[in-house]
């Protein structure tokens, strides 16, 4: 079984490196969020990890946007690899991953992940044939850790592909330090309006914060003030209170519970005794390992009045916390308008009546639970034939249709479609997997609109409906 696999992804290795090779491997650019990438990749490799002892960490830089423009798939496929050949490599100590930004000419921005180990190292000279296609530093290595050689000939390849590249820095015995560039664009980052609306009426200008480690609490500091607090440190629950007492117009506390003069909720009771009128919201960063049991340190936090109370478990994602202050401090001006338009589903705005051809059940289950989401109860039909079978019987203004599939593929259907019912309608979507540029050239020239890419995402449906409908 260990050989099938190590074989079936050495032809993967092989077949990624012929397409970059030859041009047809295209990155698919999209909104990423960095912390998020990174916070995954380390989590999938914390078990392999903590079964050799080794502690694998991750820190992201206040710098770095919360979002950027780039290939989520190929940036993971670099980290993963890099990430990877450390835990290899290492025997003892820990991997540490770090994102740092710089700013670019032009609005641009250069990213750069640096993974660093304590691992065996490499000698100097041997330093050049890390990138080189089937290498490795010497024979032993491949008896004793295996791999195909291509790794990281594929990684730099990416890196180039990104407009960024991959350097080295190593010692023999002491570990090595990869680093990965990648040319990117910030996409700014909009405070919410609920936030923006308190500031505005100096409602709630100041955060406080009280967090004992430090790179956490640093962390945190800086996303509260990119979302427009002022920010105060505090240590013990009485400098807490203090800080509170004295100043009117807190808008939030963040806390990790760790505090060496009292619990939370003596410190909650304490406020209140102090102001009968204080209204608060807390956000608790609560361990991950208390997730099943949570309950018994909080059960007597809940149902305050003036107090809203949020929990999280570590390990804290940005984005996550963003969304907890969304909640937080909703807008409460709204044009009545605006707000009935927000709640319109994409079927109300744009009513369509979609034919899904996918000959994968499974698939075909997601692709109609997304359209389900969005409003629409789309028919489906399991290959070609039945397809068009559907359309003798109904009109329908879109199809979303599979490329691969039994009897007659999905090209084909195209085909057959606009040469019975016409070019112009219905409007014919391409899904698949396939991400070479000659199948996207293939589709259109089939007859098809638009092209998606699998795993179908809900913002992919949604934004190609947009992009082909709305006028």
């Amino acid at each position: 079984k260990s050989s099938g696999q190590n074989l079936l992804i050495l032809l993967n290795d092989i077949l990624d490196l012929s397409r970059i090779e030859s041009g047809q491997l295209k990155l698919e650019i999209q909104p990423v969020s960095p912390e998020k990438l990174t916070n995954e990749v380390v989590n999938l490799f914390r078990p392999m990890a903590e079964e050799k002892g080794l502690v694998v960490e991750s820190e992201v830089s206040f710098n770095v946007p919360n979002w950027i423009i780039s290939d989520p798939y190929r940036l993971r496929q670099v980290l993963t690899n890099l990430i990877g050949n450390s835990i290899k490599f290492t025997e003892k100590g820990k991997i540490h991953l770090s994102v740092e930004a710089e700013k670019f000419p032009n609005d641009k921005l250069r990213l750069i992940f640096h993974v660093k180990d304590t691992g065996i190292g490499i000698a100097e000279e041997k330093l050049e044939l890390l990138f080189r296609a089937f290498s490795q530093v010497d024979s032993s290595t491949t008896r004793k850790y295996g791999g195909s050689g291509l790794g990281l000939t594929i990684s730099k390849k990416l890196a180039e592909l990104m407009k960024g590249e991959i350097t080295v820095k190593s010692q023999v015995n002491l570990g090595s330090e990869f680093s990965l560039s990648i040319l990117t664009e910030k996409l700014e980052y909009e405070i919410p309006a609920g936030i923006q609306e308190l500031h505005s009426k100096n409602l709630a200008t100041s955060a406080v914060i009280s967090i004992q480690e430090f790179q956490f609490k640093e962390q945190i500091k800086k996303f509260c003030e990119r979302n427009g607090f002022l920010v105060k440190m505090a240590r013990t629950a009485k400098e807490t209170i203090r800080i509170i007492g004295e100043e009117e117009r807190i808008g939030v506390f963040l806390t990790d519970l760790n505090f060496p003069d009292m619990n939370l909720s003596e410190m909650l009771n304490e406020l209140k005794k102090q102001n009968p009128s204080l209204k608060l919201t807390v956000i608790l960063f609560m361990e991950k390992e208390l997730k099943d049991s949570y309950y018994l340190v909080t059960n007597s936090l809940f149902n305050r009045p003036g107090f809203q109370i949020f929990m999280m478990f570590k390990p804290i994602l940005l984005e996550e916390l963003s969304k907890n202050f969304e909640k937080a401090f909703p807008i409460k001006v709204l044009k009545k308008e605006k707000q009935n338009e927000n709640k319109k589903l994409l079927s109300e705005k744009i009513p369509l009546q979609i034919l899904l051809v996918e000959d994968n059940v499974i698939n075909q289950k997601i692709a109609l639970r997304l359209l389900t989401k969005l409003g629409y109860n789309a028919d489906s039909a399991l290959n070609g034939l039945e397809g068009i079978e559907k359309l003798k019987t109904k009109n329908y203004d879109l199809i979303f249709m599979d490329i691969q599939m039994p009897e007659i593929d999905g090209y084909e259907t195209t085909f057959q479609i606009r040469k019975d019912f016409g070019k112009s309608k219905p409007v014919i979507v391409a899904m698949t997997a396939n991400a070479m540029e000659g199948d996207r050239e293939k589709c259109l020239e089939a007859g098809m609109n638009a092209y998606i890419s699998k795993p179908i995402q809900i913002q992919d449906i949604e934004s190609t409906i947009v992009l082909l409908f709305q006028s």
